[in-house]
């Protein structure tokens, strides 16, 4: 067999798979159909906001984030209140969801307990969170603008109870 002869075979077998490879490609090519977008994104302001209250123990507020440190005693009810305000600062009517994203262990906790008030001018009492089940409680409340919520707290760590606990709160507001 000679050296010609061997080189015709696989120049012969190359050009049979790069036509082939682009009959494929064309084919492929062919059944696409192509969909586009184009959007815009508008940059804003924060609409809902968190407030420090009077009797907020280590609180930090960066953004849309606050941070809370309660310290309780074992076995010994304590109640934090005046401690922190979530206010509506925009002209519009926004629709929150509150709801509990991490719980407190329940073996750890007789209770641990949010509740909310209506800070506007009544005060009025507006729902109780269980800070020891995730999702279970969640409230819904049309906020208009210059609405003002108050949150407080109620803890009661059990005599076994110790070390840190965290816990994650969500306010989703459209």
């Amino acid at each position: 067999m000679e050296l010609r002869q061997i080189r015709g075979k696989k120049s012969l077998k190359l050009l049979l798979l790069l036509l082939t490879s682009l009959i494929i490609g064309t084919v492929s090519a062919a059944t696409y159909s192509y969909l586009y977008m184009n959007g815009t994104v508008t940059v804003g302001t924060q609409q809902l906001v968190w407030i420090k209250g009077s009797g907020a123990p280590s609180t930090t507020i960066s953004g849309s984030t606050v941070t809370v440190g309660l310290n309780v005693q074992a076995a010994i009810p304590q109640n934090f209140t005046y401690v922190l305000y979530l206010k509506n600062i925009d002209t519009n009517v926004h629709n929150a969801t509150i709801s509990v994203t991490t719980a407190l262990p329940s073996a750890d906790f007789t209770y641990a307990k949010m509740y909310t008030y209506d800070s506007n001018s009544t005060s009025s009492f507006l729902h109780t969170f269980d800070l020891t089940a995730v999702g279970k409680y969640m409230y819904l409340s049309s906020m208009s603008p210059g609405d003002i919520y108050r949150l407080d707290f109620g803890i009661n760590a059990t005599a076994s109870a110790s070390g840190p606990y965290t816990f994650g709160i969500q306010v989703l507001y459209e």
